[in-house]
């Protein structure tokens, strides 16, 4: 698709055709649901703010309980742990649980709510 057509779609002068429209999300990684203002959601299995909080408070509930007086202290046991260590370890269970809740909706998401999207 050349420039000219790109510049009347944006501008609403020229119609998206089904495939085109399907083209562009396949191009762009979204669903086509995504790019007509349907949705806020990139894809059927993108987490949303309650998602976010639940993993927010998986985080805390592992660091508190590796740090917890009552079970083997993983910090005190490791002192050579720094601040950012920690850190690191946050961000790779923050990434691990994002990455198995969008897993877990892929699979378990019904095809009838899944849009457009076939993945």
């Amino acid at each position: 698709m050349d420039n000219t057509a790109i510049s009347k779609i944006e501008k609403g002068t020229r119609k998206v055709s089904a495939e085109e429209l399907l083209n562009f999300s396949k191009f762009y990684n979204v669903s086509t649901d995504f790019l007509l203002g349907n949705t806020d959601k990139e894809h059927y299995y993108s987490l949303t703010d309650k998602d976010n909080r639940a993993i927010d408070a998986e985080i805390e509930e592992i660091l508190n309980g590796m740090s917890d007086s009552n079970s083997v202290n993983f910090f005190k046991s490791n002192p050579d742990l720094s601040d950012r260590d920690k850190e690191l370890l946050e961000v790779s269970l923050r990434q691990s649980l994002e990455l198995a809740r969008q897993m877990a909706k892929k699979k378990y998401t019904p095809k009838k709510y899944r849009g457009s999207e076939s993945d």
